[in-house]
């Protein structure tokens, strides 16, 4: 062949395109089971192998499917019954002679052996890339491999777990868009009651699993944390109890205890504050560990259950929460602070490392020699929860003092606690991140959520005493209130706000205090309390008339109030504090000019 001469270019042509590249208008290439826009595509990996055939498409038989749920729903006339409601599996292909035999339940396909391989893995991984922000503190890595094994297989994770995970998957991919349709509602309705079930009875019904108890707390973690978002608070702390009922009945709060002597008093109060316990497998005890891993994910499993409780006590109306036996004296907490899984990874704790009064010590500003391991992303989320939940401790002290309370101790004590605070603050390091990925999720969430948490504890320490008639207390909350409103602008913080649709629901909580305090200063100005334009100026920065300073608290409310806005569609606690504040925003703001 001559040196001028050419290989002409083989096109592979096809005679038909699939359904759903017709549907979209792109090219299709017709390879098989799917094509490669359709693999490509979220919606089109739901939905299974691509149709070449002329019937029906998959996407055209899903919006059939719609349209007659869409129907049924408004013969029912209430969306709370949407969990009854059956769908055809997505998974086969539906034709007009098979539909006659019935529909299929989206949550009995799933409970029947859980999803396909392919769906499986989809909605693992797009989970595990929110897994962070969600209370996930089991390893990545391994439990991909092992979701993915076959079914049957001893290692594979339990129902519950599985069950949980495909729930997250399925709901952080479906609803990117604002308000979910009625068929979405009515799958994660089927999915959450069939994960609910398994998660509730796996204790019992998988006991022989091998790693059943930390799977078990992992399961209970997410669906509390899944109601925590959807504004379910009271079944929330139900499926929390249990998680730290099995924490502490498998001694997690005691990995690396210094002090060999039992501690029968633990479980004994504990129990005075469940009335639900999980049963706990194995009589409380469990295997040594294999590897730095499994170690790991034990100490890591009572750290995200102690820190989701303690933030959670805040939206309770006393102290009495099953948490409130933790950090108070009550109970003992042995187990060092946890440490990222990558940590762990690279050969986490030394061999001969002990350890004893871990969060005591921490509140008595007692340090150790081992800070290499205390400052890790969860062990600063861990300590600010710490903080946070000490501090409402106090504050509800503080409203007792007249019951016996000593004045002069709880003054000591709210001191000695705001120091500790701002020296914590003074310490977290800057927010950065590198890209995220699902085997690496961002910390960037776990990072705003300890910040913000760290600053919500003075709002929390001073919550009693801000109308006081000296503006100390006043002025410790609104700067903090500033800098929760603050770390929003920072570059990291901005593009993962703008990345993630969900975010940890703990920031709900967190923000509905950061509203009250604009809202309180506020009223201030407006009831012309005397020197409140001064203080409130001060601790914004701000030297002018009251329009002036009011200005710059409408600018920081509103600023938080467009991120709330962001994410209240999705979580329901967000959007409750979201309505409640504007409304008593709209009040106090009905004049003021723009």
């Amino acid at each position: 062949m001559s040196s001028g001469s050419t290989t002409p270019v083989l096109r592979h042509r096809i005679s038909r395109a699939c359904g759903n590249c017709r549907t979209r208008k792109i090219k299709c290439d017709g390879m098989t089971p799917q094509c490669t826009p359709c693999a490509k595509n979220i919606r089109s990996v739901m939905e299974g192998p691509c149709d070449y055939g002329d019937t029906l498409t998959q996407v055209e038989t899903l919006e059939k499917n719609i349209h007659r749920l869409e129907n049924r729903l408004r013969e029912l006339g209430e969306p709370a019954l949407v969990g009854g409601v059956q769908l055809n599996n997505p998974y086969t292909k539906q034709s007009s002679s098979s539909t006659s035999k019935g529909p299929l339940d989206q949550s009995t396909s799933f409970a029947a052996g859980g999803p396909p391989p392919q769906i499986a893995k989809f909605l693992l991984e797009t989970f595990l890339f929110h897994a962070h922000d969600f209370a996930f503190f089991l390893n990545i890595g391994r439990v991909r491999a092992s979701m993915l094994l076959p079914h049957g297989h001893p290692k594979r994770p339990t129902r519950g777990l599985t069950s949980v995970i495909c729930l997250m998957g399925f709901l952080f991919s479906t609803f990117s868009a604002p308000t979910p349709t009625p068929a979405q509602t009515a799958q994660i309705a089927g999915l959450l009651s069939n994960a609910i079930n398994e998660v509730t009875n796996m204790t019992t019904t998988e006991s022989s699993h091998p790693f059943i108890v930390v799977q078990s707390i992992q399961a209970e973690l997410l669906v509390a944390t899944y109601l925590l978002c959807s504004g379910r608070h009271l079944e929330g702390q139900f499926h929390l109890t249990r998680a730290n009922s099995l924490a502490i009945g498998a001694r997690l709060h005691k990995v690396r205890s210094n002090r060999q002597r039992p501690y029968p008093n633990d479980v004994a109060h504990l129990n005075t504050f469940i009335s639900t316990p999980a049963p706990t497998p194995s009589g409380f005890s469990l295997p040594p560990t294999s590897d730095p891993i499994e170690e790991g994910e034990r100490i890591n499993a009572f750290w995200s259950a102690f820190v989701l409780s303690n933030c959670w006590d805040a939206t309770v109306a006393s102290s009495m929460s099953l948490i409130s036996v933790f950090g108070d004296g009550n109970m003992e907490v042995d187990s060092p602070w946890p440490m990222d899984m990558l940590q762990y990874e690279q050969g986490g704790f030394p061999s001969e490392l002990q350890r004893s009064w871990t969060v005591q010590n921490f509140l008595s500003h007692i340090s150790d020699d081992i800070s290499a391991y205390e400052s890790s992303h969860i062990a600063m989320y861990s300590k600010a929860s710490v903080l946070f939940k000490r501090s409402r401790t106090i504050a509800l002290q503080l409203q007792e003092v007249g019951d016996g309370h000593d004045p002069n101790h709880i003054s000591g004590t709210f001191t000695t606690h705001g120091r500790l605070i701002d020296s914590f603050i003074s310490s977290l390091p800057s927010i950065s991140s590198e890209e995220a990925t699902w085997e690496r999720p961002t910390t960037v969430g776990m990072d705003l959520a300890a910040y913000s948490l760290a600053h919500s504890s003075t709002i929390q320490l001073h919550s009693v005493l801000i109308d006081t008639p000296d503006p100390f207390s006043l002025t410790k909350s609104l700067m903090a209130a500033k800098a929760c409103v603050e770390i929003l602008k920072n570059e990291e913080v901005e593009k993962y706000l703008q990345k993630m649709n969900w975010i940890n629901p703990v920031m709900g909580i967190l923000w509905d205090g950061v509203c009250g305090v604009f809202l309180k200063c506020m009223g201030k100005l407006r009831s012309g309390s005397g020197g409140a334009v001064s203080t409130i100026g001060k601790a914004l920065g701000i030297v002018g008339e009251v329009r002036a300073v009011e200005r710059g608290l409408v600018d920081m409310f509103e600023a938080l109030a467009v991120t709330m806005q962001a994410f209240a569609s999705r979580h329901l606690s967000i959007q409750s504090a979201l309505e409640k504040n504007l409304s008593s925003y709209r009040r106090l703001t009905r004049d003021l000019p723009v």
